[in-house]
């Protein structure tokens, strides 16, 4: 659950919340603790694999060298979750999930994004096939968005209010547990100023509008909807 307030006061926060991680990241390496690259895929504005590559510019960005980069997404995570003697590093008898790069990303990290081709179980799927997958989706996403209702959210909707989002799933016991508290605040706030705003992260949206009728939410809901391909989401108003 995050209290969002929609004014300059908040941005000017976030700011600062983004220039103090910089420095935790350039504290931790002057003190030798290892970090490994995680984004936080399933929350809003976070998509799958794009989202890291933009992950470990800022930490390349915030003081890690290339190669110490490179290795909080490759040999440190398999290290930590004790799999490293299957995924990690390149060598013979570990999975065959590699990247192939045109550029080296030791002379720029940036060139992560310069994907030539990947070997995922074993089998190799080049440029031309990832583009290929990525148009089908993106045709697939196009042909099925008319079975979603949409709605533009501004932050101008929200200018002058307080808004507390509520991120939930219709199998979350303990997120529905806090619904009637939800409820009491927005009983009690909403004349003065509060807004709610639930966001599922819901894949079967039947189950989703039943949870939100069963439970008699009486604020505004998202639905994210992933698709087939992991990272990509169709968004639902209710």
């Amino acid at each position: 659950m995050l209290v969002y307030w929609s004014c300059p006061e908040f941005i000017n926060y976030l700011d600062g919340l983004i220039t103090f991680h910089k420095e935790i990241v350039v504290a931790f390496k002057d003190a030798g603790v290892p970090m490994v690259a995680g984004t936080d895929a399933g929350t809003s504005g976070i998509v799958t694999g794009f989202s890291l590559h933009d992950e470990l510019e800022l930490l390349e960005d915030a003081g890690l060298t290339n190669e110490e980069t490179l290795i909080s997404a490759t040999r440190l995570p398999a290290e930590r979750l004790s799999i490293d003697d299957k995924v990690g590093t390149v060598e013979i008898g570990k999975y065959a999930d590699l990247i192939l790069l045109d550029s080296n990303p030791l002379d720029d990290i940036k060139n992560t994004r310069n994907i030539s081709g990947v070997f995922v179980n074993g089998r190799w799927l080049d440029k031309a096939k990832i583009d290929r997958l990525l148009l089908e989706l993106a045709q697939k996403n196009k042909a099925e968005k008319d079975k979603y209702e949409w709605k533009k959210i501004s932050t101008k909707d929200f200018r002058g209010k307080i808004l507390l989002i509520d991120f939930w799933a219709s199998w979350c016991k303990p997120c529905i547990n806090q619904f009637p508290n939800l409820e009491i605040l927005n009983d009690e706030f909403k004349n003065k100023g509060l807004v709610v705003l639930g966001i599922s992260l819901d894949e079967d949206i039947k189950k989703w509008k039943k949870s939100i009728e069963k439970h008699k939410l009486s604020w505004q809901n998202i639905c994210y909807r992933k698709t087939n391909m992991s990272g990509f989401r169709q968004i639902r108003m209710y």
